[in-house]
This record gives structure tokens, sequence and C-alpha cells, in this order.
């Protein structure tokens, strides 16, 4: 059981539609709480919604907040929250990559963190590119896409 909680915050349903393609992946998530932003919503409202999320998680170990998008709204509402609670984590930029090895992870470190940082960069790649430079070594289309 994961030791840590996490919160994934970003714009419209996107969080919890990645909560939902994790657990489609991996099984149900504990400790898991997500945030939208939608129209008509201001900074000040997130971060109020936000507040009360991670009372929900108030008996994990350490938290992670998880957003989409560095500089945006969720982003700048969670900064303002670790600000006034520096125990937080805060990654920005989240992709499913990242979250996979985060929900496949029972403890929070420094290297844990590192880890998923790496496999979230790992997970962004040009497959086209890979795909066409394999195409051009005389594989047909089935055996490149099998190589990627």
């Amino acid at each position: 059981m994961r030791k840590f909680g996490l919160l994934l915050a970003a714009h419209g349903g996107l969080a919890q539609s990645t909560l939902e393609s994790i657990e489609m992946l991996m099984g149900p998530q504990e400790n898991v709480e997500t945030v939208g932003l939608y129209p008509g919503m201001g900074g000040d409202e997130l971060r109020g919604i936000m507040e009360q999320k991670l009372t929900l998680l108030a008996d994990c170990d350490n938290i992670v907040i998880a957003v989409d998008l560095v500089g945006g709204t969720p982003a700048n509402a969670a900064a303002e929250l670790v600000a006034m609670r520096p125990e937080l984590q805060l990654v920005g930029g989240f992709n499913l990559a990242f979250l996979l090895e985060l929900a496949s992870s029972e403890e929070l470190s420094e290297t844990s963190l590192a880890e998923w940082l790496e496999a979230g960069a790992i997970g962004m790649q040009d497959i086209g590119a890979r795909l066409r430079a394999l195409l051009g070594t005389g594989n047909d289309a089935t055996t490149a896409a099998n190589e990627l």
C-alpha cells in the first residue's frame, strides 16, 4: 500500500480522466485525490478546493501534488500551498508514464521522485522519427512498428 498521498490538479477533467486511466492499467488507487480548474473558477477558489482535498490525505506520510502545466493556474495555486507547507512535493507537467511509476511505488524519497521524473521524460519521445528511421532500413510497417 502506498504510504504517501497524491493530489492531481489540472485544467478541466484531465486529472480525473488521468486517474481513471491509471486505475484501468493498475487497478484501484488509494490516497489519490483530483481537482480540476473549470471556466469561471479563479485561483483562490481552486486553491481552496485543493486545501480541502489535502485534508483527505492528512493521514499520509507525505503528499505529492502533480499539476498538468507549469505556470498554469493549477500550478500557481499549488505553489502557493507549497509555499505555506514546504513539506509538500510539487511536480509540474505530469504525464501517464510519470504517474504509472508513481502509482507502483510505496514510498516517497528523493530517489523515487527522480526515478518518476526520469520515467516521465522517457515517456515523451518522437516516435514518428524513430519509425521513419526503422522504415528507412528496409523494414516493413508492421516490423518497424513492433521494433519501437
